[in-house]
Protein backbone atom coordinates (compact mmCIF):
# COMPACT_ATOMS: atom_id res chain seq x y z
CA UNK A 1 0.00 0.00 0.00
CA UNK A 2 2.62 2.78 1.02
CA UNK A 3 4.75 1.78 -1.78
CA UNK A 4 2.15 2.15 -4.25
CA UNK A 5 1.25 6.00 -2.58
CA UNK A 6 4.83 6.78 -2.97
CA UNK A 7 5.39 5.70 -6.71
CA UNK A 8 1.86 6.37 -8.06
CA UNK A 9 1.13 9.70 -6.68
CA UNK A 10 2.01 13.24 -7.16
CA UNK A 11 2.55 13.73 -3.35
CA UNK A 12 4.39 10.46 -3.59
CA UNK A 13 6.61 11.21 -6.38
CA UNK A 14 7.37 14.52 -4.92
CA UNK A 15 8.28 12.80 -1.07
CA UNK A 16 11.14 10.35 -3.20
CA UNK A 17 12.54 13.41 -5.15
CA UNK A 18 13.12 15.21 -2.27
CA UNK A 19 14.57 12.60 0.10
CA UNK A 20 16.67 11.89 -3.09
CA UNK A 21 17.92 15.12 -3.99
CA UNK A 22 15.82 17.48 -2.91
CA UNK A 23 18.18 20.76 -4.49
CA UNK A 24 17.04 18.82 -7.82
CA UNK A 25 13.36 19.08 -7.18
CA UNK A 26 13.07 22.43 -5.99
CA UNK A 27 14.59 22.70 -9.24
CA UNK A 28 11.96 20.82 -10.82
CA UNK A 29 9.29 22.78 -8.79
CA UNK A 30 8.67 20.18 -6.05
CA UNK A 31 7.28 22.00 -2.87
CA UNK A 32 10.33 20.87 -0.72
CA UNK A 33 9.66 22.36 2.54
CA UNK A 34 6.35 21.26 2.63
CA UNK A 35 7.18 17.44 1.91
CA UNK A 36 9.78 18.27 5.22
CA UNK A 37 7.54 19.75 7.18
CA UNK A 38 4.64 16.64 6.20
CA UNK A 39 7.60 14.47 7.15
CA UNK A 40 8.12 16.08 10.41
CA UNK A 41 4.41 16.35 11.56
CA UNK A 42 4.60 12.30 10.26
CA UNK A 43 7.19 11.60 12.47
CA UNK A 44 5.44 13.18 15.45
CA UNK A 45 2.44 11.15 15.22
CA UNK A 46 4.35 7.99 14.86
CA UNK A 47 6.25 8.53 17.74
CA UNK A 48 3.06 9.50 19.71
CA UNK A 49 1.46 6.55 18.66
CA UNK A 50 4.96 4.53 20.08
CA UNK A 51 4.77 6.20 23.11
CA UNK A 52 0.79 5.42 24.05
CA UNK A 53 1.60 2.09 22.89
CA UNK A 54 4.51 1.55 24.94
CA UNK A 55 3.03 0.26 28.10
CA UNK A 56 1.82 -2.74 25.94
CA UNK A 57 5.57 -3.54 24.67
CA UNK A 58 6.87 -3.69 27.54
CA UNK A 59 7.34 0.08 28.46
CA UNK A 60 10.69 2.52 28.23
CA UNK A 61 13.66 1.30 29.17
CA UNK A 62 17.18 2.35 27.85
CA UNK A 63 17.30 -0.57 25.52
CA UNK A 64 13.41 -2.27 25.54
CA UNK A 65 13.20 -1.85 21.67
CA UNK A 66 16.27 -4.00 20.89
CA UNK A 67 14.75 -6.89 20.24
CA UNK A 68 12.24 -5.10 17.29
CA UNK A 69 14.76 -3.31 15.86
CA UNK A 70 16.89 -6.17 15.32
CA UNK A 71 13.53 -8.53 14.04
CA UNK A 72 13.01 -5.80 11.56
CA UNK A 73 16.81 -5.84 10.62
CA UNK A 74 16.51 -10.14 10.11
CA UNK A 75 13.50 -9.26 8.05
CA UNK A 76 15.22 -6.51 6.13
CA UNK A 77 18.47 -9.07 5.15
CA UNK A 78 16.06 -12.06 4.86
CA UNK A 79 13.91 -9.98 2.14
CA UNK A 80 16.08 -7.79 0.94
CA UNK A 81 17.58 -4.24 1.87
CA UNK A 82 16.39 -2.64 -1.45
CA UNK A 83 13.21 -3.81 -1.78
CA UNK A 84 10.27 -2.62 0.46
CA UNK A 85 8.33 -5.64 -0.69
CA UNK A 86 11.07 -8.03 0.08
CA UNK A 87 11.39 -6.09 3.55
CA UNK A 88 7.84 -6.55 4.35
CA UNK A 89 8.15 -10.82 3.57
CA UNK A 90 11.02 -11.50 5.70
CA UNK A 91 9.67 -9.06 8.56
CA UNK A 92 6.69 -11.79 8.03
CA UNK A 93 8.83 -14.83 7.71
CA UNK A 94 11.22 -13.66 10.88
CA UNK A 95 7.42 -13.16 12.66
CA UNK A 96 5.80 -16.23 12.27
CA UNK A 97 9.18 -18.19 12.96
CA UNK A 98 9.18 -15.90 16.16
CA UNK A 99 5.30 -17.15 16.78
CA UNK A 100 6.08 -20.72 15.97
CA UNK A 101 9.41 -21.21 18.55
CA UNK A 102 7.82 -19.06 21.17
CA UNK A 103 4.97 -21.52 21.38
CA UNK A 104 6.87 -24.68 21.22
CA UNK A 105 10.00 -23.25 23.22
CA UNK A 106 11.48 -20.68 25.49
CA UNK A 107 11.54 -17.22 24.27
CA UNK A 108 15.15 -16.92 24.23
CA UNK A 109 15.24 -19.60 21.62
CA UNK A 110 13.22 -17.35 18.75
CA UNK A 111 16.72 -15.02 18.48
CA UNK A 112 18.64 -17.98 17.41
CA UNK A 113 16.31 -19.35 14.76
CA UNK A 114 16.37 -15.89 13.64
CA UNK A 115 19.85 -15.58 13.69
CA UNK A 116 20.10 -18.97 11.80
CA UNK A 117 17.26 -17.61 9.21
CA UNK A 118 19.43 -15.13 8.48
CA UNK A 119 22.22 -16.93 8.34
CA UNK A 120 20.89 -19.53 6.04
CA UNK A 121 19.70 -16.86 3.75
CA UNK A 122 22.68 -15.19 3.74
CA UNK A 123 24.44 -18.14 2.60
CA UNK A 124 21.97 -19.77 0.18
CA UNK A 125 21.14 -16.09 -1.25
CA UNK A 126 23.39 -13.50 -0.36
CA UNK A 127 21.21 -10.25 -1.68
CA UNK A 128 17.71 -11.82 0.09
CA UNK A 129 15.10 -13.46 -1.00
CA UNK A 130 14.36 -10.57 -3.66
CA UNK A 131 17.24 -9.86 -4.30
CA UNK A 132 18.50 -9.67 -7.92
CA UNK A 133 20.86 -12.68 -8.78
CA UNK A 134 24.26 -11.80 -10.50
CA UNK A 135 24.33 -12.56 -14.09
CA UNK A 136 26.53 -15.58 -14.96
Amino acid sequence: MAVRVLHRTKFGLAVVATTGRSAVARLLGVPVNQVYRFAWWRQRVVRAGRGAAAPVFGGLTPFGQTGFALSALAGAVIGDLDSVEGAIVGSLIVGVAEALVNAHAKAETSSVVVLLLVLGTLVVRPKGLFGATAAA
